[in-house]
C-alpha cells in the first residue's frame, strides 16, 4: 500500500494563486495524499476559494485564531500530519503532476530523512526586476545542487542542499524523534533555521534531478518586498539564534553554530566605527558598505586571502 503524505500548504492572502496551487495538489499522479491547508487568517478570499476544494475527501482546513506567520502555520499543519512523509508546498507555487510520486519512490528505495528534487524559479509578468530575481534564483538553486545519489550530511557537505523547506519529502519520524520545528514567531527566513535543524541531526539524504516544484516570484510576496535570502538581517538573526538554542538544548555538536554563524556573516557581524566586522571560525570579513576590504576564508582544507577584491593568497 502506498504511504500517506501529508502536504502541508500555508494560506494567506493568495486568492490569485491558490486555485492553481491546490489544483497541482489534488492532480497529482500519487494519491494516498492528506492536504492540509493552514488558514493565517488573511483578508481576501483565499478561504473561501480553498473551502470549494473540500469536495475532495483528501482536504482539511485547520484554522489559525489570528495571523501567526508562515512558519508557526507550518508547525500547525505538522501537529496535525498524520502521514509517514511530509511535504510542504507554498500557496502561490504549484507542482509538476508526478512531483510527490517521484520522491516517494526515492524516499522508500533509499529510507531517507530528507529527499530532496530541485524547483525551477519563474517570474510573475514581465518586470525586469522580478526576471532578473528568477534568473538569480535560479542561478542559486543549480549551484547548490550536485550528482543525485543518498549523502549523509555533516559539517563537510551542508551546502549541497539549498535552505529552504519546499520540495522536500520530510521523512515524519525524523521530524518527530528530533522535535524539529520552525521558529514559532512570525519571521521571514523561518526556512533557514528549521533547514539547520535538519542538518545538525546528520540526516541521511536522497537527491534527485527531477526538476518538480514551481516556486513563483511575485511583486507582493513576502520574500520580494524586503530581499530574498537573508537580507533581513533582524529576522535572519533570530531565526538562527531560535536555531542555536535548538542545538544546545538537544545536546548537539556545537561546531554547528560556528558552521552556521560563518554561512551568515550578515546576521553576525559587528559594527566598529564606519566598518563592519565578522571574525567567525573560517570566515573572517571586513567591509566598508558594500566593499569588502579584507576577507580570509577556509574551506574543505583550502584557504583564501582577498584584499579588496584581489586575491593574494591561496593554500
Amino acid at each position: 500500500m502506498q504511504p500517506l503524505v501529508s502536504v502541508i500548504i500555508p494560506l494567506y492572502n493568495v486568492e490569485q494563486y491558490i486555485g492553481e496551487c491546490l489544483e497541482s495538489v489534488v492532480r497529482q499522479s500519487y494519491k494516498n495524499l492528506e492536504i492540509l491547508i493552514v488558514d493565517d487568517r488573511g483578508t481576501d478570499a483565499s478561504l473561501s476559494l480553498a473551502e470549494g476544494f473540500m469536495t475532495d475527501a483528501r482536504v482539511r482546513i485547520l484554522h489559525h485564531e489570528v495571523n501567526r506567520g508562515l512558519g508557526p502555520a507550518r508547525n500547525t499543519g505538522l501537529e496535525a500530519a498524520g502521514g509517514k512523509y511530509v511535504y510542504f508546498l507554498d500557496s502561490d507555487d504549484w507542482l509538476s503532476v508526478r512531483a510527490i510520486e517521484e520522491l516517494v519512490d526515492v524516499a522508500e528505495r533509499t529510507g531517507a530523512d530528507i529527499t530532496y528534487s530541485t524547483g525551477v524559479a519563474f517570474a510573475e509578468g514581465t518586470a525586469p526586476a522580478l526576471i532578473q530575481q528568477a534568473v538569480s534564483t535560479n542561478t542559486w538553486l543549480s549551484r547548490s545542487a550536485v550528482a543525485a545519489g543518498v549523502y549523509h550530511l555533516s559539517l563537510e557537505n551542508t551546502s549541497i542542499m539549498p535552505p529552504v523547506a519546499w520540495s522536500k519529502l520530510y521523512s515524519k519520524s525524523f521530524l518527530e524523534r528530533n522535535a524539529i520545528r520552525f521558529v514559532d514567531a512570525r519571521l521571514i527566513h523561518e526556512d533557514e533555521g528549521f533547514f539547520q535543524k535538519c542538518v545538525a541531526n546528520l540526516p541521511r539524504i536522497a537527491l534527485t534531478d527531477k526538476k518538480s516544484y514551481h516556486y513563483r516570484i511575485r511583486s507582493n510576496s513576502l520574500m520580494v518586498s524586503t530581499g530574498k535570502r537573508g537580507t533581513n538581517v533582524s529576522h535572519l538573526r533570530q531565526v538562527l539564534d531560535d536555531t542555536f538554542e535548538y542545538i544546545r538544548s538537544r545536546n548537539l555538536d556545537p561546531r554547528f553554530i560556528a558552521k552556521i554563524r560563518d554561512n551568515y556573516p550578515a546576521a553576525f557581524s559587528r559594527q566598529i566605527g564606519p566598518f563592519h566586522v565578522f571574525w567567525g571560525s573560517d570566515s573572517k570579513i571586513v567591509r566598508f558598505g558594500r566593499l569588502a576590504l579584507v576577507r580570509l576564508q577556509r574551506k574543505d582544507g583550502h584557504g583564501i586571502f582577498k584584499l579588496l577584491g584581489i586575491t593574494l593568497r591561496r593554500w
